[in-house]
């Protein structure tokens, strides 16, 4: 077996017990082919760019979350003045 098939057996395991996305799967996926055709320096460029754009799609979560949060907040507002206007 090599890394790389090593790795997405590990990715299909990891799928069925997180919350991933279609785009973060992609780039853990993109990381695959790479594994094992090139020296450790290499490799570890490889790990740090993959951590780098992990941390960006970590954050992007974060702002959706956010954003997720206010309309959740915004619509149970509303919904609970169209209760109140619907008593009176």
């Amino acid at each position: 077996m090599t890394a790389g098939e090593a790795w997405r057996q590990g990715l299909e395991k990891l799928v069925r017990d997180s919350s991933l996305n279609a785009a973060d799967l992609q780039l853990l996926n993109s990381v695959a082919a790479q594994l094992g055709m090139s020296d450790a320096a290499e490799q570890k460029k490889v790990f740090n760019l993959l951590q780098e754009e992990l941390k960006l799609q970590e954050e992007k979560a974060r702002e959706e979350l956010k954003s997720g949060r206010k309309l959740w907040a915004y619509g149970g507002f509303i919904m609970g003045a169209v209760v109140v206007l619907l008593l009176i």
